[in-house]
């Protein structure tokens, strides 16, 4: 008996042992997720604390699983229900909800935007340009970037409409729409800011509607001001090679959370995604509108934020300042990758266009006799900027480039170039690749330079960034300092000057010169802000200082109109004010080309 009992216990070992090898030959890993896992395996814990990725193949789930962690000092590992930032990917329920109004013939993607705003909106908008539903959907609406757009770290600093959020500064449009294809946040709020007209409901709640609640997307977040659960916390990575984030943890509320804004799961998005791809979910005229390129110059790009590639499949990204999000989508094979990561970049964004892609359309060489080259000097800087302020205008000329001419041979920064087609210039090292791409309007003048990623220049004002900048920069200090010792003189002699009766003159003058050196000293804590900082300066703080700026200014000028009328009679105190008033008028005209105040 004994014999028997330790011969099957020797089965039951030999079978334990036996089972897995058979296992992993009879079913075999999946390629597809051999290189997912690889992928992963390359970028977490490395460039990324974190991530959660879905792969999707012809209909199936193979992949839904997080690695790494959310949150490295609490050792919370990520799961598909850890809460993401996506950044430029919340475009897609703009997107979706833009697609169903078509279908349903609430809109027209070829109307003026005009036609589903109230006659006040478009009043405060000031369009340079009309511009239609299809261009902002498409990123061709003309407009530059708003530095204003900063996330928020407190709730309280929210708009608490979109609406508001929307009309609070309103970008020039610095390209005709139609002419480039540069993604704006704007024009993607812009757009649901139309939308939410033409549905009368807010928009979040629409989205909440029509797709959250039907999918049972509870995770999923699309409100100007959001209650988070479960969150990751938001990391950069350190030269060290180590992870940091912030007092916040890394999130934060965003200025136009339509375009910017949403924050979801895998788990969500996995439910999003399997209705996208399932049979009936968007009609043939809507996937071929996502499909839909347009060719505008070298460029072939989409139709609406997502990018087509040659096989059909559609690419849409974005980052925040702490996370960042990937996405592949192929409708004809029924496929999808994501990727959701807490850090701005990663190498594993690359993954769904590694797995999904098809090769990007070929830049196509426009025809015609090659262009001058002197015009095309200059400084461009990126179509996005924001030059209403001084931070914004430092960031610009960081991110901008020199074209300059020298013996006949353009040069891009430090590249020589030839011109291999009309306005179009490759390094002169490798010609056969196309770099940079000059497009001309009507009058055959220079509208944009737009680099072979699709990256989109424009000139910029001689005056805003060369030497007359430079210049007027100097001629600010100057008269900051001015201000500051006409301050100084003006409440020592107040302080000093007494009648027969031992009285002291008006106190106006003494408190206006205050006030006029508190602007300067305000107006001075940003310059020193934006040059110690840079980019990096722009915060509620900062933006606060521009409030208080112009309210110290205001007050400035009041008490200084005051203080003159008062002081006509006593004229050794009257020419103090009216010097006093002439150096802060210029002063204040300074600070208002460098958008040192919120005007």
């Amino acid at each position: 008996m004994r014999r028997i009992f330790a011969f099957l216990l020797l089965l039951l070992l030999l079978g334990a042992l036996l089972v897995p090898a058979v296992s992993a030959v009879a079913v075999p890993a999946s390629s597809t997720v051999s290189t997912a896992r690889a992928a992963v395996t390359a970028a977490v814990g490395k460039d990324t604390a974190g991530a959660a990725v879905l792969v999707i193949e012809n209909g199936q789930v193979l992949m839904a699983e997080g690695f790494g962690y959310a949150d490295i000092r609490e050792q919370t590992l990520v799961t598909p229900d850890t809460v993401f930032e996506i950044g430029d990917l919340s475009a897609l329920f703009v997107t979706l909800v833009t697609l169903r109004l078509v279908e349903e013939g609430a809109i027209s993607l070829d109307a003026s935007i005009a036609d589903y705003l109230d006659e006040d909106t478009v009043k405060s908008l000031s369009l340079q340009y009309p511009v239609t539903v299809r261009q902002l959907l498409a990123g061709q609406g003309g407009f530059g970037g708003r530095v204003m757009d900063i996330a928020y770290t407190d709730a309280e600093y929210c708009f608490e409409s979109l609406s508001e959020a929307v009309l609070a500064a309103v970008p020039e449009q610095v390209t005709r729409p139609g002419t480039v294809t540069s993604y704006s946040p704007f024009g993607i709020a812009l757009l649901a800011l139309a939308l939410e007209h033409t549905t009368d409901q807010p928009f979040s709640l629409y989205v909440i509607d029509q797709f959250l609640e039907p999918l049972l997307m509870r995770d999923t977040q699309i409100s100007l001001k959001y209650t988070v659960e479960n969150p990751a916390t938001g990391y950069t990575v350190g030269e060290d090679g180590l992870f940091y984030t912030d007092a916040c943890h890394g999130r934060r509320y965003a200025a136009l959370s339509p375009a910017t804004g949403v924050l979801t799961t895998l788990s969500d998005m996995q439910r999003l995604l399997t209705w996208l791809l399932s049979d009936g979910a968007l009609s043939a005229e809507a996937k071929a509108l996502l499909g839909q390129t347009v060719t505008l110059g070298m460029h072939r790009t989409g139709a609406t934020p997502l990018l087509p590639l040659q096989n059909g499949t559609l690419l849409l990204s974005g980052a925040t300042d702490y996370f960042s999000a990937s996405l592949a989508l192929s409708p004809d094979t029924g496929s999808a990758v994501l990727v959701l990561a807490n850090t701005p970049v990663t190498s594993l964004l690359s993954l769904p266009e590694t797995l999904l892609g098809g090769g990007r359309y070929p830049l196509t060489l426009p025809q015609g006799e090659p262009v001058e080259l002197k015009p095309l000097r200059g400084t461009y800087l990126p179509a996005t900027a924001d030059l209403s302020c001084l931070v914004g205008r430092l960031a610009a000329v960081d991110m901008g480039a020199t074209v300059r001419v020298k013996d006949d041979v353009l040069y891009f920064g430090d590249t020589a170039l030839v011109q291999i087609a009309r306005g179009v210039f490759a390094d002169a090292a490798a010609p056969e690749q196309p770099l940079l791409q000059f497009l001309f309007d009507e009058d055959g003048d220079v509208t944009a330079l737009v680099l072979a990623d699709g990256t989109v220049y424009t000139a910029a004002p001689t005056f805003r960034t060369g030497l007359p900048a430079r210049a007027a920069l100097g001629a600010l200090l100057v008269l900051a300092a001015g201000l500051l010792l006409l301050a100084v003189l003006g409440l020592f002699r107040w302080l000093t000057d007494l009648d027969r009766q031992g009285r002291r003159d008006s106190v106006l003058p003494p408190l206006a010169g205050g006030l006029a050196a508190l602007t300067a000293l305000l107006a001075g804590a940003q310059l020193l802000l934006a040059f110690r900082r840079g980019a990096t300066a722009l915060s509620s703080a900062y933006f606060a200082l521009r409030v208080l700026t112009l309210l110290s200014g205001i007050a400035a000028t009041v008490l200084l109109v005051l203080a003159f009328v008062t002081t006509l009679f006593y004229r050794r105190t009257h020419r103090h004010v009216a010097a006093t008033g002439i150096v802060y008028v210029l002063f204040f005209l300074l600070a208002v080309f460098f958008g040192l105040t919120v005007m």
